[in-house]
């Protein structure tokens, strides 16, 4: 928790209502134009956040969050990243409404990172600048077996059509593989 204890005074505790739901999150307002947002995987909460906060500290205000079904936030099920969308969406609007900022870059981990994608292609979240996502796996089927099925161990997780899961990429989203480092340095 040194990063926690060490970035306290910049700490802002935020909260939205999403789909029904009260989620809640920190964000770390750090005086900069643009807002780096850690999307946690499929069993994370905020705190897992705050390794992945590092890279941006002093170049980006950073928010991390209680994901649907996870910490502090309402919610029973986890639907692998599409009705996440929605909610990173809102928060996108709510840290945009309240803080001023128009330029953020989503940090997606596994499950975070497919609500990431969803949210800039299938919900057209606004002023986004980035996606860096790490841990994606290639295919559902695989990820499923290998943590749930084998350990028989389960995480909620709603059942969704096929159709919600495969958007097509649209418009002239640009994924990019480059290094956090890399892009903040070329993009401050």
């Amino acid at each position: 928790m040194s990063w926690l204890e060490e970035n306290i005074k910049y700490k802002k505790d935020v909260h939205i209502v999403s789909n029904g739901l009260n989620l809640y999150g920190e964000y770390y307002d750090f005086g900069k134009k643009t807002c780096a947002v850690i999307l946690s995987g499929r069993t994370e909460c905020l705190k897992y956040g705050y390794f992945f906060a590092i890279p941006y500290y002093n170049k980006c205000n950073i928010l991390v969050l209680d994901p649907r079904a996870h910490g502090n936030s309402d919610g029973t099920f986890n639907t692998i990243g599409f009705e996440e969308s929605r909610d990173v969406t809102n928060w996108v609007k709510y840290i945009n409404a309240e803080y001023n900022i128009d330029s953020f870059i989503f940090h997606g981990i596994c499950i975070g990172a497919a609500g990431g994608i969803l949210a800039i292609t299938l919900r057209k979240c606004p002023y986004i600048k980035a996606i860096i996502t790490e841990g994606m796996f290639p295919r559902f089927y695989e990820s499923m077996k290998n943590n749930l099925i084998e350990k028989e161990e389960a995480f909620p997780t709603q059942s969704l059509a096929p159709s919600n899961l495969y958007p097509l990429l649209m418009d002239n989203h640009i994924f990019l593989s480059v290094p956090v480092h890399g892009f903040l340095r070329s993009n401050p």
